[in-house]
């Protein structure tokens, strides 16, 4: 721990942390979470992310990997829905539906989001 005393997380938790006087103030987010009271309202910055062009502080154009966590997506917007993107992976990868290789794709969806969008109720 940094601060010589017990820590409350667990070892596999502590190797990934971060001490904040270890980060670079000009690095850029590598993930952001997007939250909003409603679907609604999450799948309407969903649309605009995906509308608008964003720029990094480059003045570069970009878009961002994203995806939307919970229930009751919007139709239009089902290609960005965890599920199914987890489920495309592993029809992709043939890798079979076994609960190791989906809990696997799980966590690789989630780190390759730049961008992770929600309700607050997820």
């Amino acid at each position: 721990t940094w601060s010589g005393r017990k820590s409350p997380y667990p070892k596999l938790v502590q190797k990934d942390m971060v001490h904040m006087s270890e980060t670079v103030e000009d690095a850029a987010p590598q993930h952001i979470l997007v939250c909003a009271p409603s679907n609604a309202a999450i799948d309407e910055v969903i649309r605009r992310t995906l509308r608008d062009t964003l720029v990094d502080k480059s003045g570069a154009s970009f878009k961002p990997s994203l995806v939307r966590l919970g229930p009751n997506v919007h139709q239009s917007l089902e290609n960005y829905s965890f599920e199914k993107v987890v489920k495309r992976r592993l029809a992709a990868r043939n890798d079979g539906a076994g609960a190791i290789a989906r809990d696997t794709e799980k966590l690789r969806v989630l780190r390759d989001a730049q961008l992770v969008c929600s309700t607050l109720s997820v």
